[in-house]
């Protein structure tokens, strides 16, 4: 992935809760994608921010 938000090397930690149906659900995407648990989420997350912001215009 290509994606300045998802290459930047700052980095935060922070605890995140899930649903545990969810965290099965990204935990089996991950190991499918040959991916850590956090890089599926991290790709995730960007792809929601980048999509949010073609379908409202934004840059």
């Amino acid at each position: 992935m290509n994606d300045s938000l998802y290459t930047q090397r700052a980095t935060e930690k922070f605890t995140l809760r899930l649903p545990k149906g969810v965290k099965d659900q990204v935990e089996r995407k991950a190991k499918e994608e040959g991916l850590s648990l956090n890089s599926a989420i991290i790709q995730r997350l960007v792809w929601s921010i980048n999509y949010d912001k073609k379908m409202f215009g934004q840059q």
